[in-house]
């Protein structure tokens, strides 16, 4: 194998890591949309060409084809494989949605702290988180604090909705909340959790059970 064949080789393998990796961190897996304009400009104006000529040397490589000009090819693999990878920073890539959890919970708007609400009979302290907000995996738990122990759990919910959009900025006095926690009438680790149009149009409602921390979400 010529040095001028491996080079193409290890320009070509890079090259499509690079795209598969931008691919794969814009779009967090495939479980949103790409983001900003600039990944789009990246995809087509790098993107495309490179898949393009990926495909191609994949294709020669099979059929064992190499050009007579080994000088003109290096120069160019090395010109395409230099912009590939100097541009990849800019295409919005993100670890967080797919490698790593995107945790968003509610904020006061004047503080920034994290709305910690409190229920009616003043036993538990709580706040919804939403992991991966704004993309197809997207989903919630119940943070809830007891008051007396300070013992803390997280408990999951199975929302209907699984694309779950979300507005980050809560009035101080908790106006705008995300969802509503309050005690039940018969069991008293019984409670009921209902979402609030801050975090969806369609409204949900959950039995939490506090003994065993499990939900049940209510049809």
């Amino acid at each position: 194998m010529t040095a001028t064949k491996i080079i193409w080789i290890v320009a070509t393998a890079l090259n499509s890591l690079v795209i598969l990796f931008c691919l794969v961190g814009t779009t967090a897996f495939f479980n949103r949309d790409t983001g900003s304009a600039g990944s789009y400009i990246y995809f087509m104006i790098i993107g495309i060409p490179v898949t393009i000529l990926i495909a191609i040397s994949i294709r020669c490589f099979i059929a064992g084809w190499m050009p007579r000009n080994n000088t003109g090819l290096i120069i160019a693999i090395s010109i395409i494989t230099i912009i590939t990878v100097w541009l990849a920073p800019y295409y919005d890539i993100k670890i967080e949605g797919w490698l790593t959890e995107s945790v968003c919970t509610l904020t006061d708007s004047l503080s920034s702290d994290i709305l910690v609400q409190t229920t009616e009979d003043g036993k538990y302290e709580y706040f919804l988180e939403v992991v991966n907000p704004h993309q197809r995996n997207s989903r919630a738990r119940l943070f809830v604090r007891s008051t007396a122990t300070r013992e803390e759990t997280r408990i999951p919910l199975s929302m209907k909705k699984k694309n779950i959009t979300i507005s980050l900025d809560a009035t101080s006095n908790g106006a705008n909340a995300w969802s509503r926690l309050a005690p039940s009438e018969g069991s008293p680790s019984i409670y009921y959790l209902t979402t609030t149009e801050w975090l969806n149009e369609h409204i949900e409602s959950f039995e939490i059970n506090m003994e065993t921390m499990t939900a049940r979400r209510i049809e």
